[in-house]
């Protein structure tokens, strides 16, 4: 079959030509695929935190100033994790620090993100109307 761009291969499977095994193969390396990058965009006040959207996040939770619970489905512990302040409303995001660290060893699926206030020296919270954004990547 021939398009715009070149030659297409086209196959089709009528008489079952192509073993089950790669076509479960594919399967699973979708799969993989779509589990491999994570993310949570959280938005904070001073009493709470809420998951606006994500992939793979299952719930967030404010711990205390400016420290914060993300939970994913399974686990994070040997991924890679990004953590970025953001602003959810239309404006200019707060300035300020943000880390990233696993939650604990019995909980391999959670993440706490801190935000820091430098000029003051301590964790806080951000303004309401801004979050963060985690990023996991395995």
């Amino acid at each position: 079959m021939y398009n715009k761009i070149g030659f297409v291969d086209i196959i089709i499977d009528v008489n079952g030509l192509y073993p089950q095994a790669t076509l479960k193969e594919v399967d699973s390396r979708l799969k993989a695929l779509e589990g491999a990058n994570r993310y949570a965009k959280v938005a904070t006040t001073t009493t709470a935190a809420t998951l606006i959207r994500g992939s793979g996040a299952t719930s967030v939770e404010r711990l205390t100033d400016g420290v914060y619970k993300v939970v994913f489905i399974d686990s994070v512990a040997e991924c890679g994790w990004i953590a970025t302040l953001n602003n959810n409303d239309d404006g200019t995001v707060e300035s300020g620090e943000i880390g990233v660290e696993q939650a604990d060893e019995f909980e391999p699926n959670a993440l706490w993100v801190r935000t820091f206030n430098s000029a003051a020296g301590f964790e806080e919270d951000i303004d309401d109307g801004d979050g963060f954004t985690v990023h996991v990547i395995c």
